[in-house]
């Protein structure tokens, strides 16, 4: 048991933070089981905000919303992948336009 007030009332915040941890892997693990092509983007939702909540590690998130879109079919990112269309820099254009003038 704890002595000092400051352990207490850590004591009843780490309750309280274990008991909704508890309620969102529970959430997430059901939706996990149960995803079909309708309950796809809510189980997504899910493991986004596991992710936020720090319950689990992004790369986790990243492999479970790629085995969610293989086993329904359906697209879940909405960000297009890195490196398909380079972005030009400041640096980029200052070459090509001395190059140019040269």
């Amino acid at each position: 048991m704890p002595n000092t007030t400051s352990a207490k009332k850590a004591l009843r915040q780490s309750k309280i933070r274990a008991e909704r941890n508890r309620t969102a892997k529970l959430r997430l693990k059901q939706s996990l089981k149960l995803v079909s092509q309708e309950t796809a983007a809510q189980t997504v939702s899910y493991v986004d905000k596991a992710v936020k909540q720090g319950l689990i590690h992004r790369n986790k998130a990243g492999r479970l919303k790629a085995k969610i879109a293989r086993s329904t079919g359906t697209a879940t990112s909405k960000r297009p992948r890195a490196g398909k269309t380079p972005a030009k820099t400041a640096r980029s254009v200052a070459k090509q336009t001395t190059k140019k003038n040269a």
